[in-house]
Formats: structure tokens, sequence, C-alpha cells
């Protein structure tokens, strides 16, 4: 999930205000975390394929 909010709010320590849309991200390359070697090499299995 994301949310698209103003920068403004953020230096103001709102991150998610009443205004903020949230955006679902639904994608395969979405759920690579890459944290180690062995992500990294997933993540270029996963392009590679697709």
């Amino acid at each position: 999930m994301l949310y698209i909010i103003k920068a403004k709010l953020i230096f103001e320590d709102i991150i998610i205000s009443k205004d903020a849309l949230p955006f679902e991200v639904n994608h395969t390359f979405a759920i690579v975390d890459i944290d180690t070697q062995e992500d990294f090499d997933y993540a270029e299995y996963l392009f590679k394929k697709i």
C-alpha cells in the first residue's frame, strides 16, 4: 500500500491525513523485498522470467 500526500504535511509530522489517497500496488515486483543477496537473486530471476 502506498499513500500519496503533500510533502508539506510530512514536514509537519502528519504522515496520513484525512486527505491521503491510498494506492494499492498489485504487481509481482511489489512483493520482492531486497535485503540480502538471495533476495536480489530471486528478484533477478523474476525479472528475467517476466
